[in-house]
């Protein structure tokens, strides 16, 4: 297997898309539905890039990525997506720690060059 990438997203359908779509691009993929649940796979597969959704029931994808950002050792890019779009978002979602912001409509041949971009820092 390729490359471990964390999708964190409450829409299900989101969930399958990005699953589909990454995993014929050979990347081993593990999904959350909430920031709970990401922080527990995280602990446990140590993914090598997460892509988290902003807005989340519970724990936002802001809250999340800034929970990971503050971890020690903790060193995989996160990239956000997401269908909030005016420059003050974006600029919360860069301080919080992520090294990506992309909005919704995804555009899959961007987020396949952001990530390869990013995987090859690591």
């Amino acid at each position: 297997m390729g490359k471990k990438i964390l999708i964190v997203d409450d829409e299900p359908y989101n969930l399958k898309i990005l699953n589909m779509f990454l995993s014929s691009l050979s990347f081993e993929i593990f999904e959350a539905v909430s920031g709970k649940e990401a922080l527990r796979i995280v602990q446990s597969h140590t993914p090598d890039l997460i892509l988290i959704d902003v807005m989340m029931p519970g724990i936002s994808g802001i809250e999340l990525c800034q929970m990971l950002s503050n971890r020690p050792g903790f060193t995989a890019p996160i990239i956000f997506l997401s269908a909030r779009v005016q420059q003050e978002d974006i600029q919360i979602g860069l301080k919080a720690g992520a090294v990506e912001y992309l909005t919704k409509p995804i555009d899959l041949d961007l987020l396949h060059k952001t990530i390869n971009f990013y995987l090859k820092k690591i």
